[in-house]
């Protein structure tokens, strides 16, 4: 996780109620602190999906005498979008932890990707810049996994938020926690779109459903005077 993230997501998760939790992208880090959270409270469960087998090996380790982590290695699959190889089929999540895949070891399936969206000039974002490209198909990917009390955090990966809120600024909410960090990244868009909505991306971001007002819930005292709005 970027700097700062892990500490967000500590004081997100301790603030909230969050019982089925998804991880895409295991991290020492990230995969710690949800454990640690599950295990003080000594119920719900979390499903981490990681793409790299060694990270996968790695993350395990640490989390030998943890029941409510589970950690499965799911290879990246392209089918038209860029997504693991699992099928999450009714399952609801009430957290989602957006911090992968890595965009090591997938070369093959990100260029067919890419070439895509270098063949729609409709999109913003401009195909060639690489920061968060890897991330880009995983809101279509839970979409039918998630509720209308469901919180979503994502780890950096600007390119990734630029597409979803072209593709969801109707039906979510988009807000991030600046720490400094906030910026018009014109480098992430198509010279052709530069004059497009200019959106402030954080390192730390939320997405939830349209009108809840669930991240101004969380988030409370000690960020709000750091949450910029996005849409």
């Amino acid at each position: 996780m970027v700097k700062h993230n892990a500490s967000i997501l500590k004081y997100v998760l301790d603030n909230g109620t969050f019982s089925n939790i998804l991880e895409l992208g295991s991290g020492q880090k990230s995969t710690t602190i949800i454990a640690k959270y599950l295990l003080e409270r000594q119920k719900g469960k979390c499903l981490s999906l990681e793409d790299s087998k060694e990270w996968c090996r790695r993350t395990k380790k640490t989390m030998t005498n943890n029941k409510y982590v589970n950690i499965i290695w799911s290879k990246l699959i392209y089918n038209g979008k860029l997504i693991y190889d699992y099928d999450f089929k009714k399952e609801k999540f009430d957290f989602v932890l957006i911090d992968g895949p890595s965009p090591y070891g997938n070369m093959p399936n990100l260029l067919k990707r890419q070439k895509d969206i270098i063949n729609d000039p409709s999109l913003w974002i401009n195909p060639r810049i690489k920061k968060g490209f890897q991330s880009i198909d995983l809101l279509d990917y839970i979409e039918n996994n998630i509720t209308e009390k469901t919180l979503i955090m994502v780890d950096a990966r600007k390119k990734a938020i630029l597409y979803y809120l072209q593709r969801y600024t109707d039906q979510f909410d988009f807000c991030g926690i600046d720490y400094n960090n906030t910026y018009y990244n014109h480098l992430l868009y198509r010279p052709e779109h530069l004059d497009a909505h200019k959106y402030p991306i954080c390192n730390a971001t939320f997405i939830c459903t349209k009108n809840s007002g669930l991240v101004e819930k969380i988030i409370k005292k000690r960020y709000i005077d750091k949450l910029v709005k996005y849409n």
